[in-house]
């Protein structure tokens, strides 16, 4: 069993076994081979838990954990529970790795968060998202980098990143939280950090639902204000202010819940 190992790539996996295999391939692919692959089944009722397994006795690499459905929070959550990295990556399982996107060179960074540009696959059309090639050494340094950030899409997810094990300790995902809990994560990490680079070398593809989020979620009242609070709180300790950034917020968990409304 490895114990000690570069990075730990964490998927929540629930009904995709449509996609879970290119997902899976997009891993085991990488030139790069000192990873494993944590693939959390949560509770699915198709073929995914059955597809995980298969994979599993391919390749050692990979770790099965199967257990009821409770929502990508609690499946992310043990991932990080079983994960033995010193980096983190999370996948999702309808997306997928770019070509080498694991290298030896990145996993010797030093900054406590690295941040990768990545492709959005809408249809049939791929649209690269770049960053800024930098890398802060300071709280401060950082704050300034954060702050040209806040409000771009790449601070609102857990993928296209690296986060040091060291630095995640006993954070873990809201599981009361079905919209919005990658978004929350992030930013109680950045809290912790205190330096970051940003590659601008595509890691990820995530490829875009047909239907606007404000369309596939809906929640309460007392579940956006929830939600969007400790979004805001955190948002706060965190030291960078966008007035931008909290209007957006704002009218994102409005929409969220506007049938309650």
């Amino acid at each position: 069993m490895i114990e000690n190992i570069a990075v730990s790539i964490i998927v929540p996996v629930y009904n995709v076994e449509s996609y879970l295999p290119m997902c899976i391939n997009s891993v085991l692919s990488q030139s790069f081979s000192d990873f494993e692959l944590l693939l959390v089944d949560d509770g699915s009722n198709d073929q995914s838990g059955n597809i995980c397994e298969w994979y599993a006795v391919q390749d050692d690499r990979i770790k099965v954990f199967h257990k009821t459905n409770g929502g990508v929070s609690s499946a992310r959550n043990v991932g990080l529970a079983h994960a033995k990295g010193e980096w983190i990556a999370f996948l999702d399982a309808d997306d997928r790795l770019t070509d080498n996107a694991l290298s030896g060179k990145t996993v010797t960074f030093d900054e406590d968060l690295i941040l990768f540009s990545y492709n959005i696959k809408d249809s049939n059309i791929m649209e690269l998202i770049p960053l800024e090639e930098v890398a802060t050494a300071s709280p401060e340094e950082t704050k300034q980098v954060l702050s040209r950030y806040l409000d771009k899409g790449i601070l609102k997810t857990v993928w296209s990143k690296l986060f040091k094990k060291s630095v995640i300790g006993n954070l873990r995902f809201d599981e009361r939280i079905i919209i919005g809990e990658d978004h929350l994560f992030v930013l109680e990490y950045l809290v912790r950090i205190c330096s970051c680079r940003m590659v601008n070398v595509p890691f990820y593809i995530y490829n875009k639902a047909p239907i606007h989020l404000w369309g596939k979620y809906q929640i309460s009242i007392d579940d956006s204000l929830y939600i969007l609070s400790n979004i805001i709180k955190t948002y706060r300790q965190v030291g960078v202010e966008s007035s931008f950034f909290e209007k957006e917020m704002f009218l994102d968990y409005k929409a969220f819940c506007q049938q309650d409304i």
